[in-house]
């Protein structure tokens, strides 16, 4: 499992717990990694087609203008990215604490030919 993330601090954060859970638990978590890098530029770099069978879109930052809507880690654009690096039957889970984000998410995926929505609200 590899997380991906822009900001260096939430890289840190994360690279820190990663490495409290290995010393707290020897032997465990060697498969889990985080990665200070772009996802939305370089996942068909760090991925072959198909190769994965779940994406996670933890807590995305909203753009609410839509001219900025294009810089959200979720669009139509980006969709094509992350279909390609899916394997049949691969699952992409979001959540958001921002419903016009949620809807917006939600917009994308029902317009992508590969996608197939089953949809989960709490």
């Amino acid at each position: 499992m590899i997380g991906m993330e822009l900001k260096d601090k939430v890289t840190e954060y994360v690279e820190e717990r990663i490495l409290a859970l290995r010393v707290a638990n020897p032997g465990q978590y060697q498969n889990v990694s985080v990665a200070r890098t772009n996802s939305m530029k370089y996942i068909p770099i760090y991925f072959e087609k198909g190769q994965l069978s779940k994406t996670f879109f933890l807590f995305p930052d909203p753009h609410f203008k839509e001219k900025n809507h294009r810089r959200g880690v979720i669009s139509p654009q980006l969709l094509v990215e992350y279909a390609y690096a899916l394997g049949v039957g691969g699952i992409i889970y979001t959540i958001t604490d921002v419903e016009e984000l949620g809807e917006w998410m939600k917009a994308c995926f029902e317009g992508h030919p590969r996608c197939e929505m089953q949809l989960s609200y709490k």
